[in-house]
């Protein structure tokens, strides 16, 4: 964990370019103090030592979501949580925004040379990207009670490929960029989330309150759409940083967009599946 000191039952989307991947992974390592990334001791941080509690935390989640939580919930009344669900909600909304500000606090005005040259970056602005980069990657298993929620309260259709790869994916996708690149590359992404989050989740907290307020959540669809130009933005970002030749390996440069590509797909599909249908039934 991140201390005050003055210096400072499907995962295809990771297959692409795997082989190139594991070899920037030795590469990018083995010249880490030469590419600009001193100091970054990201190592001694909790869980970020080794893949493994990642892995593992994925893993007990895919089981509960798939296996367990399913089988301990048949034949029983589902849970209502929404006591739980008012505080999950808020929590997610303060914190997604709290990440936007201090996000912007700490790179207004240099966020797109300092993503290509994290070496621009004084000490002090490198740690606190690099620690903010890391509050994101655990709000990411904070982030898997959505779906246990849903378990829990027996939204089944709720409980998708898309919504389970999504959450799953993420979390290892996140640490590995935590663990190997640098805090203000992986902090540019977690920003844009971050602000799509705290819309999505204030959605999500008005809903907890039940149908009286229904007639207020029409701009649902926005939501997604607003999603999907998140993963377009991303994938725009990430060439920007391939053609302007930024230290970042290409590997996790071509890992990036293929694994931001498979998550567009899937949201164009929901939104076609969604809503284009949906207008075509009341046509």
């Amino acid at each position: 964990m991140p201390q005050n000191v003055e210096k400072n039952n499907s995962f295809s989307g990771f297959n692409c370019c795997g082989m190139e991947l594991n070899r920037e992974f030795y590469e990018f390592e083995k010249n880490a103090s030469v590419k600009g990334h001193q100091g970054r001791d990201v190592d001694s941080w909790f869980m970020m030592s080794s893949i493994w509690p990642a892995a593992a935390l994925t893993s007990a989640y895919l089981y509960f979501v798939i296996v367990a939580g399913p089988r301990c919930m048949k034949g029983r009344k589902p849970y209502s949580l929404k006591p739980v669900l008012l505080l999950y909600n808020l929590a997610q909304v303060v914190f997604s925004a709290w990440m936007v500000v201090r996000g912007f606090q700490e790179t207004y005005g240099i966020f797109l040379r300092a993503a290509c040259t994290p070496s621009l970056l004084n000490p002090k602005t490198a740690y606190a990207v690099d620690s903010l980069s890391w509050y994101y990657l655990i709000s990411k298993y904070f982030e898997f009670l959505d779906t246990i929620f849903f378990v829990l309260r027996g939204k089944w259709r709720q409980v998708t490929f898309l919504h389970v790869y999504h959450h799953a994916n993420m979390a290892i996708f996140t640490w590995i960029f935590v663990k190997y690149v640098s805090g203000i590359q992986i902090f540019m992404l977690g920003m844009c989330n971050s602000f799509v989050h705290a819309v999505m989740y204030s959605y999500y907290l008005l809903a907890a309150f039940g149908p009286s307020i229904s007639r207020f959540l029409w701009w649902k669809r926005y939501i997604t759409r607003l999603q999907i130009i998140q993963f377009v933005a991303v994938i725009v970002y990430l060439l920007y940083l391939y053609v302007q030749g930024c230290n970042t390996p290409p590997g996790f440069i071509l890992f990036s967009i293929c694994n931001t590509s498979s998550f567009l797909v899937l949201f164009l599909l929901f939104y076609a599946k969604a809503y284009a249908d949906k207008k075509k039934l009341q046509e």
